[in-house]
């Protein structure tokens, strides 16, 4: 589904075809964002691979559509067998792992990963593999949600939740029960299916975390 075909259902849902289409847009994506940032999507799975290893530099610049970090990798391209991979430590616990350069950390203000040890002198040059979950770019009227299209309707259900909140004069024609149980099972399903994908290439029957003990406390 489009931005257009997504806010033509949510008027359907809610009986409303008053709302401007830029308000409808800002709607919309107010409503898949807070989606996008319900959960570690394995579909949000990205890595860049535009940096290599500088002598005397720990810090470089996270990508524009950055939203958390998995893992980096360091690889001798001269030896592709050759690697070893660096886990996430929080900001504020990045001192302990000075000694190790076997982490690294995310610097927000400065919008920088950085490593917590600079790498040995025999690792300059070594590409560098980041693996982080990205922000998508704002659906418009032309555009789709980057997930699968049998979950698109959920946003024009997230749309109506938000949509009665301005409108809660009028509950009986607003997220009632049963639309309610409907966006739940869709719900569900999305997650179900975004476990699959996570779950084909691990050997585990649950979603697995990019950042084992760690993923809430940046």
């Amino acid at each position: 589904m489009t931005g257009a075909e997504i806010i033509t259902q949510f008027q359907f849902l809610v009986d409303d075809d008053n709302t401007s289409e830029a308000q409808a847009l800002i709607l919309l994506n107010i409503a898949y964002k807070r989606l996008l940032a319900s959960r570690e999507w394995n579909f949000l799975n990205k890595g860049i691979s535009s940096d290599t290893v500088a002598s005397g530099t720990s810090a470089y610049a996270l990508p524009s559509d950055f939203l958390s970090p998995m893992k980096i990798t360091l690889q001798n391209s001269a030896n592709l067998s050759d690697y070893y991979e660096m886990s996430p430590v929080p900001w504020r616990r990045r001192l302990e792992y000075a000694s190790s350069d076997n982490y690294f950390y995310i610097d927000p203000v400065n919008s920088n990963y950085v490593f917590t040890k600079s790498p040995p002198a025999s690792r300059v040059g070594w590409a560098v593999f980041f693996d982080y979950l990205y922000e998508p770019s704002d659906i418009a009227s032309g555009t789709s949600p980057i997930f699968n299209s049998a979950f698109h309707p959920i946003i024009a259900y997230e749309m109506a939740r938000h949509f009665w909140y301005n409108e809660q004069d009028e509950k009986s024609r607003m997220f009632n029960n049963e639309m309610n149980a409907e966006y739940v099972l869709m719900l569900n399903q999305m997650q179900q299916w975004d476990e699959r994908i996570g779950n084909s290439m691990e050997p585990s029957l649950e979603s697995i975390s990019p950042w084992p003990g760690a993923i809430n406390t940046l």
